[in-house]
């Protein structure tokens, strides 16, 4: 049985009990994706940012996270308790986290309880979380896995474009690349671009690009 793990939709980093900073990730690429591979006969486990979009396969199980903490924690237990085929990492992760909260010249814990004042100026300190797609492999119980990474970039120069797209390639912990440009989605395309063993594949799709993972797929499994 082949199975894959998907992650998808973004991770929330909580400011105080109601505030948190996020991104704007759907998670619809992520659930095109596992319907996809689900209708193939593939077994799918989802996890998805709290927001994200969920695949409509009864048979895929469905985990939620919140945080970057928390996401790489279930990554973490799922890939070392699983035996996967391959991983697509589709999840808009923060490339912050929350170190401390000061408001009103007092030091608060982030996330704690309750509401910080709206009167006082807030001050947030960021520290810089390392990349999930560098320990796929690491966490996996299969170190064969196949790992699908995914790269956005916000840029207009094409040249910029396949600089950012091949270097982010070229990373020793992923197979294959799937990049894709902001000013490229748009509400009935999503242009992407595969990279994979030196070649590329231009899909203009999110059902384009998952019918096409899910052949690359097919043939290196």
């Amino acid at each position: 049985m082949n199975r894959l793990l998907v992650t998808s939709g973004a991770t929330i980093e909580p400011v105080d009990g109601i505030r948190y900073l996020t991104n704007f990730s759907s998670g619809k690429t992520g659930a095109t994706i596992a319907d996809e591979f689900n209708s193939a006969g593939w077994e799918v486990i989802y996890l998805h940012g709290q927001n994200a979009a969920l695949p409509n396969g009864t048979s895929i199980q469905k985990i939620p996270f919140s945080s970057f903490q928390d996401l790489r924690s279930t990554m973490h237990t799922v890939l070392s308790q699983v035996h996967f085929t391959a991983a697509i990492h589709s999840a808009a992760v923060s490339d912050f986290s929350i170190e401390k909260v000061i408001s009103g010249g007092i030091e608060h814990t982030p996330g704690e309880r309750g509401k910080l004042s709206s009167g006082n100026d807030l001050n947030v300190t960021f520290k810089k979380n390392p990349k999930l797609l560098d320990v796929i492999k690491e966490f996996s119980i299969n170190k064969k896995i196949f790992v699908v990474g995914f790269k956005l970039s916000l840029e207009k120069d094409r040249n910029i474009q396949k600089e950012i797209a091949e270097q982010a390639a070229a990373n020793p912990n992923i197979d294959a690349l799937v990049y894709n440009d902001m000013n490229d989605i748009q509400t009935n395309t999503h242009k992407a671009t595969i990279y994979h063993n030196g070649f590329s594949n231009r899909v203009e799709k999110k059902t384009q690009l998952a019918q096409t993972l899910r052949t690359l797929l097919g043939e290196m499994t």
